[in-house]
């Protein structure tokens, strides 16, 4: 007996921490560019906003952190998923 597993779609995992008086607007940001929002943690002035985004999308994401928050934002990202090429067969 064999199943098939779709192929995993690729992600990004973007952690950002930044003023928290520039909360809206990077929320703001990232749903514009479709982000899955995890969590978002208010520590006294800072926010940090951990969320999930298409590479495709997480492109460009710090320049407009940087935009918006100046130098006073960090940004971090990585993959969290890569696709496999077509379908996984498995007996």
């Amino acid at each position: 007996m064999s199943v098939e597993t779709p192929a995993m779609a690729a992600v990004m995992f973007v952690r950002i921490d930044a003023p928290r008086r520039h909360q809206q607007e990077l929320l703001a940001l990232l749903d514009a560019r479709g982000a899955d929002l995890k969590q978002v943690e208010r520590q006294r002035d800072r926010v940090i906003v951990r969320a999930e985004i298409a590479p495709a999308r997480a492109q460009g994401v710090a320049a407009e952190v940087a935009r918006v928050a100046g130098d006073a934002a960090q940004v971090l990202s990585w993959p969290l998923r890569r696709p496999r090429a077509g379908t996984h067969r498995s007996a």
